[in-house]
């Protein structure tokens, strides 16, 4: 990734200072977002960049949505399994997923795949299961003898 970043940057005709520079620290973040922005680009596939820009079309945003939900809903479901025991839970957290992709697909910037997005959605929808299963599972010392006393 750095070395296409860098040919990028010699393409451009950047000093030979600024080219050290970068080899040394090896990062272009900060000054060149949009050169990095360019360089991720060349990484996603040209049958994702269609589906996106599809995406952002209101008048074929439906049609879209239903191929992403086609294409990434099986990944997407074994992903949710490995961190969620419950084939129930995984699908209604595959569900959220979708939901919360169909909520904010605007604010999709497309720096990154379209599947790394849906995966990370993913993630935090299972990360937030989980932690809410944890509380509601989480029963103290005190909790559990007064519930003994009160079933006797």
């Amino acid at each position: 990734m750095t070395l296409l970043i860098l040919q990028k940057a010699k393409s451009h005709r950047l000093c030979k200072k600024c080219i050290v520079f970068f080899k040394k620290k090896s990062y272009l973040y900060a000054k060149f977002s949009t050169l990095r922005r360019k360089a991720m680009a060349m990484d996603i596939p040209a049958e994702d960049a269609m589906l996106i820009a599809r995406l952002q079309n209101e008048s074929t945003c439906r049609a879209a949505f239903a191929e992403v939900i086609k294409i990434y809903s099986e990944p997407l479901y074994r992903q949710i399994r490995r961190l969620v025991v419950s084939h129930d839970d995984a699908n209604d957290l595959l569900q959220n997923t979708f939901m919360k992709a169909w909520m904010y697909i605007e604010n999709f910037r497309g720096e990154a795949k379209l599947s790394t997005w849906l995966y990370k959605i993913a993630l935090n929808e299972s990360i937030t299961f989980l932690e809410k299963e944890r509380k509601r599972n989480n029963i103290s010392i005190d909790d559990q003898e007064s519930l003994l006393v009160n079933s006797i």
